[in-house]
């Protein structure tokens, strides 16, 4: 996949392979999430009852790939130190409409960047794990080459490895559009 993203509220991931999902692509921008399904030729807006399904059979709900803060649709109620991070207990803002009962974050004391995240669901029972590794530079930043998200219910994982990373490409805000969608 190639994924375009321009601070943080837009983000457009393009599926270059395997066969089955090539062409597709996500948008992300504005607080609206659209999807191009390239066998029918057309661009579906994902509807809120539907972004905490699974995106194209991988373990990542359409809301996992959303490109917002998490300041904008969590509070953290409590925070402790844990060696070399700092352990953040998250929690769904009242109007928010989060599968999550609790998201629970490992924050890097040195850089400021989160290396796992565990997902609780409605039962307080962990669900899912977020791991990201092989932190790396990439320009002026630093970047996880390595996100593994593990579905403990299905005992499932998926993984995805980034080839490589360009930053600061001067990308416009007029490149997330729908139009963007369908082009290869």
């Amino acid at each position: 996949m190639e994924m375009y993203q321009l601070g943080n509220d837009k983000r457009l991931i393009k599926f270059l392979e395997p066969a089955d999902v090539k062409g597709m692509a996500f948008l992300n921008a504005d607080d609206k999430m659209y999807i191009y399904l390239p066998a029918m030729h057309k661009i579906r807006r994902i509807a809120g009852s539907v972004k905490n399904d699974n995106f194209a059979g991988t373990d990542f709900s359409y809301d996992d790939l959303s490109s917002d803060r998490f300041s904008d649709r969590m509070e953290a109620k409590s925070m402790k130190e844990e060696g070399d991070h700092f352990v953040l207990d998250l929690f769904p803002l009242p109007d928010s409409d989060s599968q999550y009962a609790m998201t629970r974050m490992w924050v890097r004391k040195k850089d400021s960047l989160f290396d796992r995240i565990e997902f609780f669901d409605k039962d307080n029972k962990k669900w899912k794990v977020l791991t990201r590794k092989d932190f790396r530079p990439a320009g002026k930043y630093t970047q996880s080459f390595l996100m593994v998200m593990e579905d403990l219910k299905k005992k499932h994982k998926t993984r995805n490895l980034v080839e490589s990373v360009k930053c600061d490409t001067g990308l416009s805000k007029r490149f997330f559009s729908k139009r963007q969608l369908k082009r290869h």
